[in-house]
């Protein structure tokens, strides 16, 4: 495996937001071969994945899947050249050949857990109906995926066999990233209605807040937190916590920055409790004036007929921070 990780490393350098995932097991970058999202220069989707006693490259947006060798010799030819000397040198057999396709069986990755994204899909696919029908902006698609098969896109992501007892379904796909633009989880909702789970998020490095949008964050500009993916696609410089704890997710974001706008749940335990630490921290809040019937920012629009720019606005207009909060908050309890 030296050869293969020394050539990985060596056209790291030469590869857009190139970063491991899991040490000499997964590694991620910008696509070289479709060149990844036109629109999102921090989406990276090409993935190289430890298999068997070597790698294999794999791009989630333009379906490629080649091994190491091939996709060195296509796109790296003289590193391609040193790789296969490094093979043949720390080979112990004479009759080893050195082109590494003629000796490795190419197992294919499976291609039917890759994660394709919504705007390259068809207007008729289920993914694309469930976005529409739900009305998430059209210029958001693009950050959304779509696996056939939840648990097998898991594990070929993270190369973790662990996620084998995942749902099997099919599933509508946020990526977690960070600032950088490094993956380092997933959140999967099911397109079926009677899934026994609804969202299941998973984090391949526990060291990361679980917040979804960050990628395309700017922190010099007021920021909106929101519990759900979906939501925060609605909202300028939104992120979403996705069901994390607030006090663990905001860590490292300037206070007087950021307005916590939770779920327009009043009746909710779980809800008040995290608006009320968000206080303790210091954080901004919004108190909803809208109907409790609309739950969240997607029933506003969806259900309420109320516009992104309304909602923005609302958030603006019935937001507070310190002992101003707290008597908004105790007296929308009593809503």
């Amino acid at each position: 495996m030296f050869a293969e990780l020394n050539a990985l490393n060596l056209i790291g350098f030469h590869l857009e937001r190139f970063k491991w995932i899991h040490p000499s097991k997964v590694a991620n970058c910008r696509c070289p071969i479709c060149g990844d999202s036109a629109t999102n220069k921090r989406k990276a989707r090409g993935y190289f994945i430890q298999f068997k006693d070597t790698f294999f490259y794999k791009c989630h947006k333009c379906g490629a899947s080649l091994s190491l060798s091939q996709f060195l010799k296509d796109k790296f030819p003289l590193i391609y050249q040193e790789f296969r000397l490094e093979k043949y040198k720390n080979s112990k057999s004479d009759s080893i050949q050195l082109d590494e396709s003629e000796t490795i069986p190419l197992e294919p990755i499976k291609t039917t857990s890759r994660a394709l994204s919504l705007a390259d899909l068809p207007n008729t696919h289920k993914a694309v109906q469930y976005v529409s029908k739900r009305l998430i902006p059209q210029s958001r698609w693009d950050d959304l995926g779509y696996v056939k098969n939840f648990s097998e896109f898991v594990i070929e992501t993270s190369g973790l066999d662990k996620y084998k007892r995942l749902p099997k379904d099919e599933r509508i796909i946020l990526e977690l990233r960070d600032q950088k633009g490094n993956l380092f989880g997933i959140q999967g909702r099911a397109l079926n209605p009677l899934a026994h789970m609804r969202y299941i998020t998973i984090k391949f490095d526990d060291d990361k807040p679980k917040l979804f949008g960050m990628e395309n964050l700017n922190t010099a500009h007021p920021i909106i937190v929101v519990e759900g993916g979906f939501d925060s696609m609605f909202l300028p410089n939104a992120i979403a916590i996705c069901g994390g704890d607030v006090s663990m997710s905001l860590q490292g974001l300037k206070k007087l920055n950021v307005t916590v706008a939770l779920d327009n749940e009043p009746r909710s335990k779980d809800t008040i409790h995290r608006m009320e630490k968000a206080i303790e921290m210091g954080y901004n809040i919004c108190v909803w004036r809208i109907d409790p019937q609309y739950k969240d920012i997607n029933d506003m629009i969806l259900k309420g007929g109320y516009t992104e720019k309304q909602i923005h606005e609302h958030i603006v207009m019935n937001s507070y921070q310190g002992a101003k909060a707290k008597v908004a908050l105790a007296m929308w309890k009593k809503i």
